[in-house]
């Protein structure tokens, strides 16, 4: 209870701005809660606790540039989620080591490295998705990282996969902007709309031209 506590104080000063503050409460309730571990090394709670302190940390550290240490906070966290998975594999748990593996990607310099942890991200989402079809944001997170796919495969030069990273990522926004009028899906679907028009520019103008007609 008391490194809840500690770390409920850290994610109210992170919200304030304070990361100093932020981080100093995450982490002492890290250490509150590795104590434990030895004498608990399988209860999925303080598993779970400890998994979304080291995501907590990852993201506080990734948001101040300090990009190395928040690559070990999120690998920490993605093993403590996957270590879950056996003993009580939660929907949260697996949305969170997908969205760990998704900021492990954001943090990779090595394209192929950072594809496939980007493809691990999706293989979650997309279960997740498949189970829980009324739940948008699985759909729009695999949204988002198909957008960057995409992204990344046309500064390769790789418009086959390009093109169809950015389809991909419009046919489920298209879904999510019909059934929600939420900005955020129109603003996700434009970008992909405007991914495919780059994509088919030099194959097809008049298709591009239609895709950012779209847009």
């Amino acid at each position: 209870r008391l490194a809840n506590t500690v770390m409920n104080i850290g994610i109210v000063f992170h919200a304030q701005g304070d990361t100093a503050e932020a981080r100093r409460h995450f982490e002492q309730a890290q250490s509150l809660r590795g104590s434990l571990l030895d004498r608990h090394p399988t209860d999925p709670k303080l598993l779970r606790d400890l998994a979304k302190a080291d995501y907590n940390l990852g993201n506080l550290l990734y948001d101040t540039q300090e990009h190395a240490a928040s690559q070990v906070r999120f690998q920490a966290a993605a093993e403590g989620f996957e270590r879950l998975l056996p003993i009580q594999s939660a929907i949260e748990d697996r949305y969170h080591l997908s969205l760990c593996h998704d900021r492990l990607a954001d943090l990779e310099t090595e394209p192929d490295r950072k594809l496939g942890r980007w493809q691990v991200a999706l293989s979650g989402l997309e279960q997740l998705a498949m189970q829980n079809p009324d739940v948008d944001r699985f759909r729009a997170a695999s949204a988002a990282i198909l957008i960057e796919v995409g992204r990344m495969e046309l500064s390769r030069e790789n418009v086959p996969a390009a093109q169809a990273a950015f389809d991909r990522a419009s046919r489920l926004l298209s879904q999510l902007a019909a059934a929600d009028a939420a900005p955020a899906y129109r603003r996700d679907l434009a970008t992909a709309w405007q991914g495919l028009a780059a994509s088919v520019l030099a194959a097809n103008p008049q298709q591009a031209r239609d895709y950012l007609t779209k847009s």
